[in-house]
């Protein structure tokens, strides 16, 4: 009889603890998963304002963002054709804006379907952007004579945190510095 106790005892220790193993598991494996997805991402968002900065001109140089109605940090772009867009960060989501410069000066998003896009959003993947900071070198306009003779560079700075189900939490803080392609005086 005693003997079967202790048999009973050390099979539920060992059910205990490989129980625990398996949870753990599982919960390491839930936290790579998200970890990779949120990587991906970002890597995506990344090659798209890189090639959009290396490939367009930098409109805005201060470090206030110009649009109306964006408080925080944005960089504004114009294409060869004299189109503007913008990456901006607002309300938790980094966004693509195409935008308006009326004849006051000021800019404006356009307000057409399809003029606002989320990159990234805890309504479209589960990423919430904390801060989205674009610092551009020089932070005057080289392009003006007499600027700085000086190839503008852009560093995108991102802080992003998984707003998903579940008790997994990861936070990022990623970076990468970009040249711009056009320079033209």
């Amino acid at each position: 009889m005693v003997e079967m106790l202790v048999a009973i005892a050390v099979f539920m220790i060992l059910t205990v603890i490989l129980s625990g193993i398996y949870v753990a598991f599982n919960r390491n494996q839930n936290r790579a998963n998200v970890s990779q997805k949120m990587v991906n991402n970002l890597q995506y968002v990344f090659e798209i304002v890189s090639r959009q900065i290396r490939d367009n001109s930098i409109v805005d140089f201060s470090s206030t963002c110009p649009i109306a109605g964006y408080t925080d940090s944005c960089i504004l772009l114009q294409r060869e054709d004299g189109s503007l867009f913008a990456f901006a960060h607002n309300d938790q989501a980094l966004e693509y804006l195409l935008i308006n410069k009326d004849a006051g000066g000021a800019y404006a998003i356009i307000n057409e379907p399809g003029s606002s896009i989320k990159f990234l959003s805890p309504d479209v993947n589960n990423i919430k952007v904390d801060l989205a900071r674009f610092y551009i070198q020089p932070s005057i306009n080289p392009y003006l004579q007499g600027g700085s003779n000086q190839q503008p560079k852009v560093t995108v700075a991102l802080q992003v945190v998984y707003s998903g189900t579940g008790n997994v939490s990861s936070v990022y803080n990623i970076q990468t510095t970009v040249s711009s392609r056009i320079y033209k005086r």
